[in-house]
């Protein structure tokens, strides 16, 4: 969610509805039913199908732009700067 770009590359931009998403970006608050109801929404018109978790998420991963997740997410980036920490 905090990627739309990527989602919609990721689903060809054909058939992907953007407007199911939520127009939030206190995406730490969105519930996870909530999250996989937009996403289901959002996608269930494009030709990779439904959003499933374990058949695309990894790929959309692959496609996500890390500072846009940092920065709609105070978690992510806490996360990411440990990272950096311990590999440093």
């Amino acid at each position: 969610m905090s990627d739309k770009n990527a989602l919609k590359n990721f689903y060809n931009h054909q058939g992907f509805n953007e407007n199911a998403l939520p127009k939030r970006d206190d995406i730490e608050n969105i519930s996870k039913k909530d999250m996989k109801a937009h996403l289901e929404k959002a996608t269930k018109e494009t030709k990779k199908g439904t959003y499933n978790k374990g058949t695309h998420s990894f790929e959309i991963l692959e496609r996500v732009t890390p500072t846009l997740v940092t920065k709609k997410s105070l978690w992510a980036e806490r996360f990411i700067n440990q990272l950096l920490t311990k590999m440093c």
